[in-house]
C-alpha cells in the first residue's frame, strides 16, 4: 500500500509538473518561498519593534519628558518603524522600492501643504514642551497677551487672565515670539516711581521712604533697598524706589506700599505734586 501511494503521489506529481510546465512550478515555489520569508520578517519585525517602543517608553518615563511630548515621539517613532518595516518586506517580496518611497513621499509632501499651519504648531509645541521656556501655573507675557498658564497642548497653549478670560494661543505663533516668564524666580524686584514736590528736601523724603520699606514685613531686607533721585520732570522730582520681594507677593507689597509711602509723606507734610502749569500774560500796551 505503501508503494502504492508513493507510486500514485510521484504519478500525480509529474503529471502535475507536465500540464503546467516545470518553469512555471519553480515560479510558484519560489514565490512561496519568499512570501514565507516575507511573513516571517514581518513577525519577527513587529516583536522587535514592540520592544523598542517599550525600551523607548521606559526612558522617556524616567527622564522626566512631558506627556505630550513623549506621546507624540513615541506615535512618530512607531510610525517610521513600521514603515521601514513596510518597506523591507516590499522589497523582499520584490515590489520596486524605490516608486513605493517616492509614492510615500508625494504623498507626505501633499498632506504637509494641506496642513501647514496645523504642522507648524505642532513643531512649535514640541519646542515648547521640550526646551520649557514656561510651565502650568507660570504666569506669561506673550506679546499684547497675559494670563497665568493653564494648559499646554501638543498645538495650542491656554493661559488665563487676571480677569478670568482664557486665551488659546498656537504653539507656532508662541514659539517665534519674545515670551516674559514673570513668575519662574522665586523672587523680583519691585520699582516704584514717587513723585514730590521741588520745595522737598530730598535726604528727608529718602528717610521717610526707606522707613517704610525697612518696616514691611514683605520686603526681603537681605537684598538691598535702593531709593534713588530718577528724575527732574516738569512739575516734581521723580524718586525711584526699588525693593525685593517674594514672588507670590509682589502684588500685594506693590498695592500695601504706595498707600503706606502717600500716608507716611502726608505726615511728614512732604507735598506729592500734581502737574502745574505756569501762565504770563503779557500786557500788550
Amino acid at each position: 500500500m505503501i508503494v502504492l501511494s508513493q507510486g500514485l503521489s510521484e504519478l500525480s506529481w509529474d503529471a502535475l509538473r507536465k500540464y503546467l510546465g516545470s518553469s512555471v512550478i519553480e515560479n510558484i515555489l519560489g514565490f512561496a518561498k519568499v512570501l514565507l520569508i516575507a511573513i516571517i520578517v514581518y513577525f519577527i519585525g513587529r516583536k522587535v519593534i514592540k520592544v523598542l517602543l517599550k525600551w523607548i517608553k521606559r526612558a522617556f518615563t524616567q527622564s522626566s519628558m512631558e506627556e505630550g511630548v513623549s506621546g507624540f515621539l513615541l506615535t512618530l517613532t512607531n510610525f517610521a518603524l513600521n514603515g521601514i518595516l513596510i518597506i523591507s518586506i516590499a522589497g523582499i517580496i520584490g515590489i520596486e522600492t524605490t516608486s513605493f518611497v517616492a509614492i510615500l513621499g508625494s504623498a507626505g509632501v501633499a498632506i504637509g501643504l494641506a496642513l501647514q499651519g496645523s504642522l507648524s504648531n505642532l513643531a512649535g509645541g514640541v519646542l515648547v514642551l521640550v526646551t520649557k521656556p514656561f510651565k502650568v501655573g507660570d504666569y506669561i507675557i506673550a506679546g499684547a497677551k497675559e494670563g497665568t498658564v493653564s494648559k499646554i497642548d501638543i498645538f495650542y497653549t491656554n493661559i488665563v487672565t487676571v480677569d478670568n478670560k482664557r486665551i488659546v494661543i498656537p504653539n507656532g505663533t508662541i514659539s517665534n515670539m519674545d515670551v516674559i516668564n514673570v513668575t519662574n524666580e522665586p523672587t523680583r524686584r519691585l520699582d516704584l516711581i514717587i513723585p514730590v514736590s521741588y520745595k522737598a528736601d530730598i535726604d528727608h523724603v529718602r528717610s521717610v521712604i526707606m522707613g517704610v520699606c525697612q518696616n514691611n514685613e514683605m520686603v526681603l531686607l537681605d537684598e538691598s533697598i535702593e531709593v534713588l533721585l530718577y528724575e527732574f520732570a516738569s512739575s516734581s522730582i521723580n524718586m525711584s524706589v526699588r525693593v525685593w520681594v517674594n514672588t507670590e507677593n509682589y502684588w500685594a507689597l506693590k498695592w500695601e506700599l504706595q498707600e503706606k509711602l502717600k500716608k507716611a509723606l502726608d505726615a511728614e507734610g512732604i507735598e506729592i505734586p500734581f502737574n502745574q502749569l505756569d501762565v504770563t500774560l503779557l500786557n500788550s500796551k
